[in-house]
């Protein structure tokens, strides 16, 4: 990432790098980076918690208008904040306070393809509930986020491996709208292992059983709606199942789930699935032994 900085055609940005607790000498090249940059550094460490309270903290103290996030192996094309630039400031001003930011398409290391699908059209206004269910748009996407829109939600500082984005998408999506452009500004590399240290003990497994059941009892809830109009019942139900077998794996009874889910359809859609989910469980654990 770091020639992917300096290579940057826009010089107004800062960079915050959030260490999640790597021991592979790290510290020492970051502070050699700030020593030479052009450009505000800050760097933050925090012992292994995962990407999402990572993200937290980053967000947090941030000075721009507009938050692009990266991980330590992203590389990305050096118009990349000019083209974001761009089409921000494309926004009429008095319309921008509906967005919360722009969308774009991301290629692949080896092959430098697009990966999954283009926008209907470019540009394109949406929100990421609706590119999802209703566009079937697929593959890695990335972009730019208002920075006063991701100070409304928060991660749950939940330490883990990370919580899924669409906690924080589709809660946009709710709210705003979001532009979209048919450009692949960012190289992404697919099945490379992370730089992040995680020592994937019992803890790690029931932190990342917790992250889990959190995002579920959320997004089951809130975007139900979405479910029955667009998703196939027995994707529905299926979800639901996991949800089941994480709960029973977290020794949370059955009537924390259902306080948990809060409306009708969640909370039929729980009682319907309550004995496979038990199934689902018990053949999990069978499974694990062998």
């Amino acid at each position: 990432m770091w020639k992917s900085l300096l290579s940057l055609t826009f010089k107004d940005f800062e960079w915050i790098v959030v260490n999640d607790g790597s021991t592979d000498g790290i510290e020492e090249v970051l502070n050699e980076f700030k020593s030479v940059a052009s450009f505000p550094v800050t760097i933050i460490h925090q012992n292994n918690q995962g990407k999402h309270i990572a993200w937290n903290k980053a967000v947090e103290i941030a000075n721009g208008e507009l938050f692009v996030p990266a991980d330590s192996d992203d590389e990305f094309i050096p118009e990349t904040l000019e083209i974001f630039s761009k089409w921000w400031n494309e926004i009429p001003m008095n319309e921008r306070q509906e967005f919360s930011g722009i969308n774009v398409l991301c290629m692949d290391s080896v092959t430098k393809q697009i990966i999954g699908s283009k926008f209907p059209k470019s540009p394109f206004i949406s929100n990421n509930l609706d590119l999802v269910y209703i566009h079937k748009i697929t593959g890695e996407k990335w972009g730019c986020i208002r920075t006063d829109c991701l100070r409304l939600r928060r991660n749950p500082e939940i330490p883990g491996t990370h919580m899924p984005e669409g906690y924080i998408w589709f809660w946009l999506a709710r709210r705003f709208k979001v532009l979209c452009i048919d450009s692949p500004l960012r190289v992404y590399y697919q099945n490379e292992p992370g730089n992040i240290s995680s020592q994937k003990n019992k803890e790690y497994y029931q932190n990342r059983l917790q992250i889990n059941y959190v995002y579920l009892s959320w997004h089951l809830t809130e975007n139900i709606d979405y479910l029955l109009k667009y998703e196939d019942i027995f994707e529905i139900l299926k979800n639901f199942m996991i949800h089941w077998k994480g709960a029973f794996y977290l020794k949370f009874s059955p009537v924390k789930v259902f306080r948990d889910l809060k409306s009708f359809w969640p909370l039929f859609f729980a009682f319907m699935t309550l004995l496979p989910g038990v199934m689902y469980f018990a053949l999990s654990v069978l499974q694990n032994k062998k």
